[in-house]
């Protein structure tokens, strides 16, 4: 299953790159606003920073990009080709979260707006151990995930098929305060999609300092 969805996610945001851009654009998230915005506050000038499931790199990678140093994943070799267009100065890979690689203790922040959803859910706890890793003692986490629990669904969205997954927002709080992240804030949001609402969880996260 692990490989089937990767491949539904690599595809589908392939097949809807300029459309889910223009989409993207029109979800009203004021949590998330509010939760960005302490995050780029909290950071200092020139940290290194990683934006999980980056998109286009509009607009979380080049408001980064603006004073950090910033390296942009995903899956999607469409979106990645247009976030290298949209924010030149940013770096951008091509790959899967799960599977990639940065030295520990390097980054001074991870983003993961909307993405870790996209990933089988037994792999949610291994990447939140990865992350928790790769950041510097002090270092900050802000991502969303779903509030209700979902092993696993693959359907219609946006014109194409995609897929989601989640623990649910009480497996994630206790997953990260088990890593020793100090939760900074933690939010239910009631997220306005053009289709409609839908509920994430937005958690702002600081490494230990050790």
């Amino acid at each position: 299953m692990s490989d089937r969805a990767k491949s539904i996610v690599s595809a589908g945001y392939d097949a809807i790159a300029e459309e889910f851009l223009d989409w993207s654009l029109k979800v009203v998230d004021p949590v998330r606003d509010r939760l960005f915005a302490e995050l780029v506050a909290r950071l200092p000038e020139g940290a290194a920073v990683l934006d999980i499931g980056c998109g286009a790199g509009i607009p979380w990678t080049r408001a980064l990009a603006d004073r950090f140093d910033v390296t942009g994943i995903d899956i999607s070799s469409r979106q990645v080709e247009a976030a290298r267009l949209n924010v030149p100065v940013a770096t951008f890979i091509v790959g899967d979260i799960s599977s990639a690689s940065f030295e520990a203790r390097s980054l001074g922040g991870i983003i993961a707006f909307y993405s870790i959803a996209h990933l089988p859910v037994d792999e949610h706890g291994p990447l939140l151990d990865r992350l928790a890793r790769w950041l510097r003692p002090g270092g900050l986490l802000l991502a969303s995930v779903p509030v209700a629990e979902s092993a696993g669904w693959t359907g219609e969205w946006l014109g194409t098929t995609m897929f989601f997954g989640s623990l649910g927002a009480e497996a994630y709080l206790a997953l990260l305060r088990s890593l020793d992240f100090e939760l900074l804030a933690a939010e239910e949001s009631t997220v306005q999609e053009p289709e409609g609402p839908t509920d994430f969880l937005w958690v702002l996260a600081r490494r230990a300092q050790r």
